[in-house]
């Protein structure tokens, strides 16, 4: 039907999603070979990880923004609530926490010298213990 959004119930409609999520991981891949360029430039990589990785996120959802499905705000900054995982014993900390936590992270990536344990701790608290941006586009399992 016309004008019914269905991304669960309708092929097409989740076609589409799946398609603006191809395209939103390629443009991150992209904005993240810019930041790996700075690093092997010689720029600190926990402080490029601190300016870029807001730049990784707004472009993964820049497609659902052109697609009007998300607003430019929407994007802005970390979440503002508390994220749950689905059958998980894990939760992450709350929004203010994120907040807090944060700085102590690009601090601690910053002056680690040890280019996997720096992986570990992007990886790990970025993504997975952390959840600094709210769950979008079925990154629940991210």
């Amino acid at each position: 039907m016309h004008g019914q959004w269905d991304p669960v119930g309708n092929k097409q409609d989740k076609s589409h999603i799946d398609a603006m999520a191809a395209r939103g991981y390629y443009l991150a891949f992209e904005s993240v070979k810019k930041s790996i360029k700075k690093v092997f430039a010689g720029q600190n990589p926990g402080r490029t990880a601190d300016e870029d990785h807001g730049e990784w996120y707004r472009q993964m959802f820049a497609p659902s923004v052109t697609a009007g499905i998300l607003k430019p705000s929407d994007l802005a900054g970390y979440r503002n609530g508390q994220v749950f995982i689905s059958q998980s014993a894990h939760i992450p900390v709350s929004a203010q926490g994120v907040r807090d936590v944060m700085p102590v992270l690009f601090d601690m990536l910053q002056n680690e010298s040890e280019p996997s344990v720096r992986a570990v701790l992007g990886h790990l608290y970025l993504c997975i213990f952390t959840r600094i941006w709210m769950e979008m586009a079925g990154l629940e399992d991210f």
